[in-house]
């Protein structure tokens, strides 16, 4: 009787630790705070244009970005073929200075000294990240609605889909 008292207990206990891991790596949430879109002609000089975006993380932990992908409409990923060329960062300043500059003013006003590489960037509560956009005219515009964050938490890869409502302003 008492052995099973002991199995039951035991069981009860491996149940419960199970349980906590599990709610500790499912919690939490991005959620996008801001938007940046230009018009078409912002790439009329070939140069790439930086955007960006403010996010907040909420949650148990401090999750390591390890990828951003744009997905278009389809639910495929945004490629080097596409229209647009994508290379995020993590903006590292306190001023959250990058809203839609070109590519000019962002290496002229020293701004470039604060983006770091996305992957393997730790997050706080509040960060900016910051995508590096070229526009190839010649390829047809994707139409992008999604955003896929790829992150590990307590070891644990996962990702999370945000609505994105794309890049440049639809002039038609």
């Amino acid at each position: 009787m008492k052995k099973g008292l002991i199995a039951i207990a035991f069981l009860l206990i491996a149940i419960a630790v199970v349980w906590t891991a599990t709610y500790v790596i499912r919690d939490g949430e991005f959620s996008k705070r801001s938007h940046t879109i230009v018009m078409e002609e912002h790439f009329d000089n070939g140069e790439a244009m930086y955007l960006g975006y403010k996010f907040l993380w909420e949650g148990i932990g401090r999750p390591t970005l390890m990828e951003v992908a744009l997905l278009k409409k389809d639910g495929t990923v945004l490629t080097q073929e596409d229209a647009f060329r994508i290379q995020p960062y993590v903006e590292n300043s306190p001023e959250n200075q990058i809203g839609a500059l070109n590519e000019e003013t962002v290496i002229n006003d020293g701004l470039a000294d604060h983006l770091l590489p996305l992957k393997g960037f730790k997050v706080d509560s509040n960060f900016r990240i910051v995508l590096r956009v070229e526009y190839d005219e010649n390829q047809p515009v994707p139409e992008i609605d999604r955003l896929r964050i790829t992150y590990k938490k307590f070891g644990v890869t996962r990702q999370q889909i945000i609505a994105f409502e794309g890049i440049l302003i639809d002039e038609s």
